[in-house]
């Protein structure tokens, strides 16, 4: 009796054990990109400043190849939506479960709107990518195009972002969902209720937009955009009406952490969000289509807590 329930424990004891170094081995297999930084680099008001000596670094796990992409910008100004391949990182450290990448050759007299890196699999499979936004290389801030723009500010959620002077904007106020729940006809509801919604335009288009919900009270993380705290409730990129996120990014602006979703819509339009808490809690959602992108990419990185 003793001797059968010996064998039952080590063959549960064993199983345990295969079990977990499978799971083990499958997590070490796992390819991810996780950070990009440029050395020696400076963060100013502006972005990230480099000059001419600066390195690519970009941390990953099992990857087979890394790129490293501009979106938007242009020589001294933001003056067209240049962008591409800026060129193939090389490892240059392979420790366990770590790695490290590296591009020598950076653009220099350039502002870049989002530099990018993407990583791939031994597949050729993209696995995702790591972005940082307004990489200023030996441009000085009388170049910065922004200084000349109108700045929106809003004291009773505490922030500013900057918009450019032909640029208008319209405050559409609470949703109607929030309206019925402020005449207590409702709780909730599919849409969740926006306390105000401010929408740029560049004449008749809009550029983007800037919601401010309640107070979440969970962070701001990839993990709670789906899988439990259900962030993609709030704003435009939504997947219960279609939207398919690609790539996600979580990031910092001028001290501000904010989660970056892109993907494409129900008419297969990519749009963007981005995700972030004032002092008081209140969710602010910033988000654009794909009209004029490098542009919301530049008022994005103006966007300022003044609490």
């Amino acid at each position: 009796m003793n001797q059968a329930f010996s064998k039952i424990w080590i063959l549960i004891i064993l199983t345990i054990f295969i079990a977990g170094g499978f799971f083990t081995w499958q997590y070490f297999r796992i390819s991810q990109i996780k950070s990009l930084e440029i050395i020696p680099s400076q963060k100013t008001e502006q972005g990230i400043v480099y000059q001419e000596d600066a390195k690519a670094i970009i941390i990953g796990k099992n990857l087979d190849k890394v790129e490293l992409y501009q979106r938007g910008g242009g020589t001294g100004i933001y003056t067209s939506p240049e962008g591409g391949l800026i060129g193939m990182a090389s490892k240059i450290k392979d420790s366990w479960g770590k790695e490290s990448w590296e591009v020598a050759s950076l653009p220099i007299e350039r502002l870049i709107a989002e530099l990018c890196a993407v990583g791939f699999d031994e597949k050729e499979n993209k696995i995702g990518e790591v972005c940082i936004y307004n990489v200023y290389g030996g441009v000085t801030k009388t170049s910065n195009e922004t200084a000349d723009w109108q700045t929106y500010k809003n004291d009773e959620y505490g922030f500013e972002i900057k918009y450019p002077s032909e640029f208008t904007f319209s405050s559409e106020g609470p949703n109607s969902v929030q309206y019925t729940i402020d005449r207590g006809e409702q709780i909730s509801g599919t849409v969740q209720p926006s306390y105000d919604t401010i929408i740029f335009f560049d004449g008749n288009n809009e550029v983007d937009r800037v919601e401010i919900f309640h107070k979440y009270a969970k962070d701001i993380l990839e993990e709670n955009y789906q899988d439990k705290e259900y962030l993609y409730l709030f704003g435009p990129c939504d997947i219960r009406w279609g939207f398919q996120p690609e790539v996600f990014n979580l990031n910092s602006i001028n001290n501000v952490d904010i989660l970056i979703v892109k993907g494409k819509n129900q008419e297969d339009v990519s749009q963007t969000c981005g995700y972030l808490k004032n002092s008081d809690g209140n969710l602010i959602v910033i988000s654009n289509k794909e009209y004029k992108s490098e542009i919301f990419n530049q008022m994005f990185s103006t966007f300022k807590f003044l609490k």
